[in-house]
């Protein structure tokens, strides 16, 4: 549903989403609360199921010992199963494993950071391909 925000830097039209917590239309390109609201347009909305959802599950969750907390699971380089935050080890079973292995994220690499003056900048060749000319059409 499309609501018009009242923020004097915003003023646009989005699909607001309702927090359910605090009970305040959040408008979706400013992020701030919409205070014209009534009490019906919330109920509406809540029924459209247009609300803020912010307990998003996770696939392969696990509790990490080094965090003291539940955590995802990534696979490292080295084919180990580690927590994304912390890097820390995290034992699984083996089919859990197999399914991180095929389904989940991959820990993501440092990449290193190279200064201007250790690359050199050779001008490369651009390919411009030609136009497709149009097939003569066949008059009978």
């Amino acid at each position: 549903m499309l609501i018009a925000c009242n923020n004097k830097k915003c003023m646009q039209h989005s699909d607001a989403k309702l927090n359910t917590t605090s009970m305040e239309v959040i408008c979706a390109a400013c992020n701030n609360p919409i205070t014209n609201i009534t009490e019906s347009m919330k109920r509406a909305l809540k029924s459209f199921g247009q609300t803020i959802k912010e307990n998003a599950k996770k696939a392969f969750v696990m509790a990490c010992k080094n965090c003291n907390a539940n955590r995802e699971v990534v696979m490292s380089n080295g084919g180990e199963t580690v927590c994304k935050v912390c890097k820390g080890a995290i034992k699984v079973h083996t089919a859990m494993k197999q399914a991180i292995k095929e389904f989940g994220e991959k820990e993501e690499p440092v990449v290193a950071v190279t200064t201007l003056s250790d690359t050199t900048t050779a001008e490369s060749p651009v390919k411009v391909k030609k136009p497709r000319q149009p097939k003569a059409s066949v008059k009978q």
